[in-house]
Formats: C-alpha cells, sequence, structure tokens
C-alpha cells in the first residue's frame, strides 16, 4: 500500500487497472486490486472466515457506540479494529461451522488505562411496563479523578430472539443523576433483552469499562 499526493486535477477514487486508489482515515491510498484465487480455502481459514463472521455481523450493529467506547493509543488502529481483536478472543463459542457469541462477554467499551473513568460501580436493571428499561447506578467519592458527576452513560441492548439492538446513547442524563429509563418497544415484549452500559467523559475523550447488563424480561 502506497500513500497517494493528489496532482492538480485531484483524485478519483476507485479502480484504474490493478491499483485502487482509496482513502483510509483521511489518507489517499493506493494498492493493488488482490487477484481472485483458484485454490479452495482450507478448514482453518473457513473457520477463521466463520469467527469473523459470527463476530462482525453482531458487533457492526455497535459501530456507533463501540467508537465512543474503545479508545486507543495503538498508532492508527480503529475502535472497530480493537472490538474485532476483542470479541475474537474473548467472545466467540462453540466449535466450527457451529461458532456462536457469549454474550456476557461482549464489551463495548475497552479503554486503555490512562483515558478509563469510573464504570458507576453496582448497576441495577428493572422491567418497567410498555417495554422501558430502567438502568440505576451508584457514585459518590471516585476513585478516578478524571470522573466528573458529568459523565454521560451510554446504554446498548440486545434482543437475540429477534436479532434486534438497540443503540441508546445520551438521553440527557448524566452521572450524578443516578439513573436513565430507556425506551425499547412494545414490541418485544416477552422478550429477554441483553443490556450493556458504560460512561463517557463529556468531551468524549475518556471511557469507562463496560458493566455487562444480565437478561431481562420486557414487559407489555
Amino acid at each position: 500500500m502506497s500513500k497517494v499526493t493528489p496532482g492538480t486535477a485531484g483524485v478519483l477514487l476507485g479502480k484504474t487497472g490493478d491499483v485502487v486508489i482509496s482513502r483510509w482515515r483521511g489518507i489517499l491510498v493506493g494498492k493493488r486490486s488482490p487477484r481472485a484465487s483458484t485454490k479452495a480455502p482450507s478448514e482453518s481459514a473457513l473457520e477463521i472466515r466463520a469467527r469473523l463472521a459470527v463476530v462482525g455481523s453482531h458487533i457492526s450493529n455497535f459501530s456507533e457506540a463501540i467508537a465512543m467506547g474503545f479508545k486507543t493509543d495503538k498508532g492508527k488502529k480503529t475502535a472497530m479494529n480493537l472490538a474485532m481483536s476483542y470479541h475474537l478472543r474473548n467472545a466467540v463459542t462453540g466449535q466450527y461451522p457451529n461458532y456462536a457469541l457469549d454474550y456476557s462477554k461482549i464489551v463495548i467499551s475497552d479503554p486503555v488505562i490512562k483515558r478509563t473513568i469510573d464504570d458507576g460501580g453496582e448497576v441495577t436493571v428493572i422491567a418497567e411496563p410498555q417495554g422501558k428499561i430502567k438502568v440505576s447506578w451508584l457514585t459518590g467519592d471516585y476513585g478516578n479523578p478524571s470522573s466528573l458527576p458529568s459523565d454521560r452513560p451510554y446504554a446498548v441492548f440486545h434482543d437475540p430472539s429477534s436479532g434486534y439492538s438497540f443503540i441508546q446513547g445520551f438521553k440527557g442524563s448524566v452521572r450524578s443523576t443516578l439513573t436513565q429509563t430507556y425506551n425499547i418497544s412494545t414490541r418485544f415484549a416477552g422478550n429477554k433483552i441483553h443490556g450493556y452500559l458504560f460512561f463517557v467523559s463529556a468531551n468524549g475523550k475518556l471511557s469507562s469499562l463496560t458493566h455487562y447488563l444480565p437478561p431481562i424480561t420486557l414487559l407489555d
């Protein structure tokens, strides 16, 4: 892969001959177009593809939240790259070809130590009528000086039976309010919903570790 310098006519993105010009993290790059392989994939390659598919199809639903939660100092690795790597190592269960995800091992945030804030301590979850979920957390003497009352809670919910995911970003509450009620939908009443909660600083630069919220049955 090589960096592309625009000429007087600018740069046309796309494929030209054997070279593909694209924009990656704001940088114009050029690389040779891959040649189609005529070789049948090995068993190992099929296993890797299956694991990638299981993880990628799930966490891509949370890309907006992952961008807020995963913080890195590792050069140009994206938040989604880090999330893929983490979940491939920690959240895949089963044997090929029957891979699945352990929902209790899913995380939406994984900051490096120096960018971590408090995660809210003990978190409680209550199902309320009309398809709502109330989440409450603790606050008080922060063990981390970077944790502030203005930190914002972000929640993600997933319904395995329907396959739907619900990104519940900043809804107006902050750490110091100690609670937030999220509207899911009565359409999914009776289904067990898994949840994930983490906090992000008001400037978006710091995040907490993820709290896994054990499955709760949604009410009508």
